[in-house]
């Protein structure tokens, strides 16, 4: 906004007398919409598009010679395969090019302040500018020695689990989908935040980890001990996406930077 706190809080005050409505409210330190702020937030939103479209008219980013910094949030997994491929080609081609990353939960309500989001395409409007990621399929991880070749939901249900995040695990289903009843009736033994300790805790639990089938086949490639089969059905595949804050869609760095995002982020093999 370019406004000190002190004038950011005067010109709220206006708002407010000119609305004659509170339009945010706080409880518990978290700041809220009052309906009517919600009502005309898609209209501002538009007005912020509009006045970076007509800055980008002007607007010009080179990245050999630019010096940014960039942050992006999304699941620890997609973080994971992204990094050491984008980093690598900023390295190259955008030197002055600093990225920040942040691994977050989609389901927490106060969502950290990025230029970048990575989500699912259920969690975003249908009108706001998003660029297809990839689409997700998902396995599980087991102990090789299981010798278990495929997985129903009945052999699904009955074995015990593994939870890497259990609010990221179901995140890539909206909240009516079947996927969401079946991940919340699995016996889950053990939860764990770290994506290296997987491998290690399914063989010597005999524990099945769901996951992405991307992470899944970079566990298999890396420990002989595990082995990877298709989860059940109902966890159908996700689409990622990837899109710009609010009012920062026009802004040909982020542009750029959303280019680098789709083209990097690790194709899944055969």
């Amino acid at each position: 906004m370019n406004l000190s706190q002190p004038a950011m809080s005067l010109a709220l005050k206006r708002l407010r007398e000119y609305f004659d409505d509170d339009l945010v409210t706080y409880r518990s330190g978290q700041a809220e919409l009052t309906p009517l702020g919600r009502m005309l937030l898609p209209k501002i939103l538009q007005i912020i598009d509009i006045s970076m479209e007509i800055s980008a008219t002007v607007d010009s980013f080179d990245p050999s010679t630019s010096v940014r910094q960039f942050t992006i949030a999304a699941p620890p997994a997609v973080l994971f395969f992204l990094l050491p491929r984008l980093q690598a080609t900023l390295l190259s081609h955008a030197p002055g090019v600093e990225l920040k990353a942040i691994a977050y939960s989609m389901t927490d309500e106060v969502r950290c302040d990025a230029d970048i989001w990575i989500v699912p395409d259920w969690l975003i409007a249908p009108n706001m500018p998003s660029v297809i990621v990839s689409e997700e399929r998902f396995s599980c991880l087991i102990d090789k020695k299981t010798g278990i070749q495929e997985l129903d939901r009945d052999i699904y249900l009955g074995l015990s689990h593994l939870s890497f995040d259990q609010k990221n695990e179901v995140l890539y289903w909206s909240p009516k989908d079947q996927a969401r009843e079946l991940l919340a009736a699995r016996r889950i033994v053990v939860n764990i935040d770290r994506l290296d300790a997987v491998p290690h805790i399914v063989t010597s639990l005999r524990v099945v980890a769901t996951m992405t089938t991307r992470l899944a086949q970079y566990f298999v490639a890396t420990n002989a001990s595990v082995a990877s089969v298709p989860a059940p059905q109902v966890l159908s595949p996700s689409r990622l996406v990837a899109h710009a804050a609010p009012g920062r869609a026009r802004d040909a760095a982020i542009r750029w930077l959303l280019d680098q995002i789709r083209s990097h982020y690790m194709p899944m093999r055969a």
